[in-house]
């Protein structure tokens, strides 16, 4: 790859990728954590949507409703990462990342106990906690991810970036939603329902977990 790069060079060519990007440590692990966190971040709407409506018969308008307080949260900590950064660096993905681990966590026991009856209003919290903490973790990921390209690298590295961002949402949704059928199967009870959100958001907390120690691998003040 490095001779097919002199040689496009030589002929007065740019290549489609600078391959000499991945020799930085800190785009790389940023890249692969990445995946992680973008695959499971696009397959939580998809499920929480689908359960919502087809497991707990919410309309369309109720289901959207019901997500104000992520989007709510989402906005705010995002807004105040630009100042907590400075202070914890690469941790506040850390951060979010464990927030973001809690609020699945309360809302795998939250669908147990209250199933049927569980309301928008009961969701709140939860989805309060996930939002801050993915508020927290996108805007600081994706700097994290370019911290240390130069400005002739750059055109490429977001390139990278903005592929691997649409890959793994596409496979996160495939993926994951086909684990979010496959446990449900042919059943349509509330049950069946709550059973295949715990299968497919445990994939989503696995992909958290190493989201979390990949990033204590870059230095925090990368």
């Amino acid at each position: 790859f490095v001779q097919y790069e002199k040689r496009v060079s030589a002929r007065g060519g740019s290549p489609l990728v600078e391959l000499s990007l991945f020799h930085d440590r800190v785009f790389v692990i940023g890249l692969l954590s990445g995946v992680c966190f973008f695959s499971g971040a696009a397959a939580f709407f998809l499920i929480s949507t689908v359960f919502l409506q087809n497991g707990l018969g919410y309309s369309p308008k109720d289901a959207g409703l019901t997500f104000t307080s992520f989007a709510i949260a989402f906005l705010g900590s995002s807004l105040a990462s630009v100042r907590v950064q400075p202070k914890l660096g690469s941790r506040i993905i850390n951060v979010g990342a464990a927030l973001m681990i809690t609020g699945l966590t309360l809302l795998l026991w939250l669908t147990a106990w209250r199933g049927s009856a569980l309301t928008g209003l009961d969701l709140a919290p939860v989805l309060l906690i996930y939002g801050a903490g993915q508020g927290f973790v996108m805007p600081t990921l994706i700097s994290t991810i370019l911290v240390n390209i130069h400005g002739h690298d750059a055109g490429s590295a977001a390139g990278v970036l903005s592929t691997v961002q649409q890959v793994s949402f596409a496979t996160g949704v495939a993926v994951i939603g086909t684990v979010f059928f496959s446990a449900l199967g042919p059943s349509a009870g509330v049950g069946a329902f709550i059973m295949a959100l715990r299968t497919a958001f445990s994939v989503n907390i696995g992909l958290l977990i190493v989201t979390f120690v990949l990033i204590l691998r870059i230095p925090r003040n990368a």
